[in-house]
């Protein structure tokens, strides 16, 4: 099973350079038409390794999964990941998170 540091956007998550990855999480329900999304961050201070949908296993319409987005560290630093959620048929965000994290040796 792969190991991974739950990041939360209250505190200063704190990671470790060439340990585990972080991973932020947050609902996600198609049906409602509102989308997450990351700003990806040009610092070279963060890489997304992967990005994920998990959705239950059940026909039922309206029923919420999750997205996954995984980050490594590139280098010892503090910094923070930015993510947006976006209404249907719109361009502006209606919430924005910011998720600080502190990288050591």
């Amino acid at each position: 099973m792969e190991k991974g540091i739950c990041l939360v956007d209250h505190f200063v998550n704190k990671m470790t350079l060439g340990g585990e990855l972080g991973w932020f999480v947050r609902d996600y329900n198609p049906s409602t038409g509102y989308q997450w999304r990351y700003l990806p961050d040009d610092s070279g201070r963060f890489d997304l390794v992967e990005e994920i949908t998990l959705h239950p296993s059940t026909d039922a319409v309206g029923v919420p999964g999750f997205r996954i987005w995984k980050f490594k560290a590139n280098r010892e630093c503090k910094g923070s990941l930015i993510f947006e959620l976006y209404p249907p048929g719109r361009q502006e965000p209606v919430q924005r998170l910011r998720v600080e994290i502190e990288v050591e040796k």
